[in-house]
C-alpha cells in the first residue's frame, strides 16, 4: 500500500496508471465489528436483557451470534 507521499512521487515520475483501489486505506472486515459486539450481547444477556433486543438494537443477526456463543475462548 502506497503512502501520500510514495503516491505523489510515483505519479510526478512515473507514466504507471494507479487505481483507486490502489491508494484507498484498509477497511477492517466486518467480523471484526462483530467479535467485539458479541461479547457486549453476552454481558446484557447476563443483566437480563434478552439476546433478541440486544441483536435488534446492535444490528446483529442472532444465529452467527448463537454460532459465537458456545465456544469455550469467550
Amino acid at each position: 500500500m502506497l503512502s501520500c507521499v510514495s503516491y505523489a512521487n510515483a505519479t510526478s515520475s512515473s507514466n504507471k496508471k494507479w487505481k483507486y483501489s490502489d491508494v484507498r486505506p484498509r477497511i477492517l472486515p466486518r467480523r471484526t465489528c462483530r467479535e467485539r459486539l458479541y461479547p457486549l450481547v453476552k454481558e446484557l444477556t447476563s443483566d437480563g436483557i434478552p439476546v433478541q433486543v440486544s441483536c435488534r438494537v446492535l444490528k446483529l443477526a442472532r444465529q452467527p451470534y448463537y454460532r459465537w456463543a458456545p465456544q469455550p475462548s469467550h
